[in-house]
């Protein structure tokens, strides 16, 4: 499941989806969504929550996966 945080106005208008951003407990690198991870074909736009479950950390190689990313409080937003 992908968590949006999604802004809606008074007159029904609404802003653009947003992203989380996560990092990881072991070394501090950030996965920015709107960059993706190219070093394993991870490509921009892609939710954290939609990486897949082989997906490690590019920086601590195969020591760390997903669990040990926690979310920040910093979104991104997708151009269409």
């Amino acid at each position: 499941m992908v968590e949006l945080k999604i802004a809606c106005k008074l007159d029904g208008s609404c802003e653009k989806p947003r992203y989380r951003k996560y990092k990881c407990k072991v070394c501090g690198w950030v996965y920015d969504p709107l960059k993706g991870d190219p070093s394993q074909n991870i490509p921009p736009k892609t939710p954290f929550e939609e990486l897949p479950d082989t997906w490690i950390c590019p920086v601590c190689r195969g020591k760390v996966g997903k669990e040990s990313f926690e979310p920040l409080d910093e979104w991104v937003e997708f151009d269409e």
